[in-house]
């Protein structure tokens, strides 16, 4: 009943022409008995293989004897068609996966098989078992030396060390996996040595994208990929932590280079190994999960060490059910780290991406004798300042910021611009949001940090620190905003205006923005706007051209907006490029003709609008605009 010591076994070179040593007895989901008669029980933890008419061979691992007969074990392939009374051949040893240089740029599964469509791996290619001990204490080594990501809040806040181990905890939808991937993407390409992947339970699309990704960035050829995804079954969520983990210790061990590790989702891992618990028949302990979690989660995260000369550096994405951070999962994972990295769905829903809690987070590396004195304590600065703000924020909901006192004010201020700061776009983002990713220096966190805290930042738009690298970025986006660019606000799109009268065309140009102003008030427009029309009495025209600001006098008509062209049809209209040009007798005349006209005015303006109505048609090429808003006064008809 012990776990085999043998040397593992390979699957795919023994299985042709074996014997079998049982049967298949029953099968429940992934679950298998196989009946040995004649045979010994094979050890636990040892592959079995099946021999049945599919080309890829089904491999299982034993997990428990019922009998001196019959024993459980656990699928790591569908079992989907598979009868009882199919042939299974005890390989008497543990499943073992390629490792080395050959895997190198390759994506496989829990056993090794290749999954990338390329070609198969070489026959010679080293193999080892996925069951190992972790190294001897006295043999593993601890290093302060940081792991600098290019990540604002974790290099100031949650520090991570080389041959350390950090999760990210977090619930559904708060960035967990694009984190990652900015890491792999960050690190891979800074870091000298070797990467391993491990997707556990999570989307097969994510790891097409990924794959897909690191082919173009041609970072795939120093990183191995181990899936064993969400639409497979719990035994290949369960072991393929355990794959990756084996590669990783190979390199360690063997070839004595730097690895890191990086797995998304170790929840998924305790998932996978409730299933199975379930499945074999075991009562489950608290919240449903295994008996067995303490020793599964220890048995994984022990294996991740360093030793003299090499390290294995894991980074982990950790779901956390219903945002319940005292779930017996999360704690449990959290208690073998040294980096604990907290999302928040608060930071979330404010739009504060990476949505880092930057008081739940904590690192065992954030410390002056490690960080340094400067870092601590402008780290310490920056906690301060951000839970006085969360101190206050029920009290400023209800009163307002003003009932505050003045140091609280101060703090609120540099605590707003602080969030905003830490906020960072990322370049895997890049292609949704079109906004440039940002890798930030160490150096320059701490010196916007502190500029802010400074009150460098004090007069400045919180705006300007959103989504920025450097306070220097922020500094040239403040100074930006303090000139305002109509062309800007509208997307960069521009807008066709046409003011027409009887006789001529007036006005034909391309323009940023529009204003109209007469004696009741005043509107604006710009690219991209609602169709409508309106009636003008007489009125002063404005619109900017490259910054160029021109005018014209118009006496009444109509202004009609379809697509981004503005049309003004009136009876007569004067331009100039400043108000001075505009001479006031060219208004005064306008309203003087106005006032002149003896026709009762409700009739004066069904003529005009059954007038105009056809020459905007005309101008906008037959547009039908009778779907138009017709604007008059207080009335409005269709």
């Amino acid at each position: 009943m012990t776990k085999a010591e043998a040397p593992a076994a390979d699957p795919k070179r023994d299985q042709t022409n074996i014997a079998a040593d049982g049967i298949v007895h029953a099968v429940r989901g992934a679950v298998v008995d196989v009946v040995f008669a004649d045979a010994d029980l094979p050890h636990l933890d040892t592959a079995l293989l099946v021999q049945w008419d599919r080309p890829t061979p089904l491999v299982l691992e034993v997990h428990s004897h019922l009998n001196p007969t019959t024993l459980r074990a656990v699928a790591f392939q569908s079992t989907a068609g598979l009868a009882r009374g199919v042939a299974v051949r005890a390989l008497r040893a543990a499943v073992k996966v390629p490792v080395g240089d050959a895997v190198l740029g390759r994506l496989l599964d829990v056993v090794g098989n290749v999954q990338d469509k390329g070609a198969p791996l070489p026959d010679d290619v080293t193999r080892r078992s996925i069951h190992a001990t972790p190294p001897a204490l006295q043999e593993q080594t601890r290093t302060t030396e940081v792991f600098e990501t290019g990540i604002k809040v974790i290099d100031l806040l949650t520090p991570m060390a080389q041959g350390g181990k950090a999760a990210m905890f977090g619930g559904a939808g708060v960035g967990k996996t694009v984190l990652v991937m900015e890491l792999i993407r960050a690190m891979v390409e800074k870091y000298a040595g070797i990467s391993v992947f491990a997707g556990v339970g999570e989307r097969s699309r994510e790891g097409h994208e990924l794959l897909t990704e690191m082919q173009a960035s041609g970072v795939l050829e120093r990183t191995v990929l181990v899936y064993g995804q969400m639409n497979e079954p719990p035994g290949a969520r369960w072991r393929a932590p355990l794959t990756a983990l084996t590669i990783s210790e190979y390199f360690r061990d063997t070839k004595h280079k730097n690895v890191l590790l990086l797995m998304d989702n170790v929840f998924r891992f305790v998932q996978a190994g409730a299933e199975v618990s379930s499945l074999l028949g075991r009562l489950p302990s608290r919240v449903g999960y295994q008996p067995t979690l303490a020793t599964e989660v220890a048995g994984l995260q022990e294996r991740i060490a360093s030793v003299a000369g090499s390290a294995v550096t894991a980074i982990q994405a950790v779901y956390v059910p219903a945002d319940d951070f005292t779930d017996p999962a999360v704690t449990t994972i959290s208690s073998h780290m040294d980096c604990v990295i907290v999302l928040s769905r608060a930071q979330a829903a404010e739009g504060f991406y990476p949505a880092i809690d930057p008081l739940a987070s904590s690192s065992m590396l954030l410390d002056p004798l490690v960080v340094g004195e400067d870092h601590y304590k402008t780290a310490e600065a920056v906690r301060q300042a951000l839970a006085r703000f969360r101190e206050l924020t029920d009290i400023i909901s209800l009163l307002g910021v003003e009932e505050l006192g003045a140091a609280d004010r101060v703090i609120v201020k540099r605590a707003r611009r602080l969030q905003r700061f830490l906020t960072q776009p990322f370049m895997v983002t890049e292609a949704f949001t079109g906004t440039p990713g940002q890798s930030v220096s160490l150096a320059d966190t701490l010196a916007g940090c502190r500029g802010i805290l400074d009150g460098q930042a004090d007069d400045w738009a919180e705006s300007s620190l959103y989504m920025v690298g450097t306070l220097e970025d922020a500094r040239r986006k403040e100074a930006a905003a303090q000139v305002p660019d109509a062309r800007a606000c509208s997307g960069g799109r521009r807008m066709n205006l046409r003011i027409v009268t009887p006789l001529c065309v007036v006005v034909d140009a391309q323009i940023d923005a529009l204003r109209a102003e007469d004696a009741s008030g005043s509107f604006g427009i710009l690219s991209d706007h609602a169709p409508f029309l309106t009636a003008l009495t007489v009125c002063i025209v404005s619109w900017k051209d490259d910054a160029t600001e021109h005018f014209c006098a118009v006496r009444g008509g109509m202004l009609s907006v379809i697509g981004n062209t503005v049309s003004i049809a009136t009876r007569e209209a004067v331009t100039g490029n400043d108000l001075a040009t505009l001479d006031s007798e060219v208004l005064q005349r306008f309203q003087t003709d106005a006032d002149a006209e003896k026709v009762d005015r409700n009739e004066t303006v069904q003529l005009q609008l059954n007038a105009i109505r056809q020459m905007v048609t005309r101008l906008h090429g037959g547009a039908d605009t009778g779907a138009f808003r017709w604007w008059h006064g207080p009335r409005m008809t269709r």
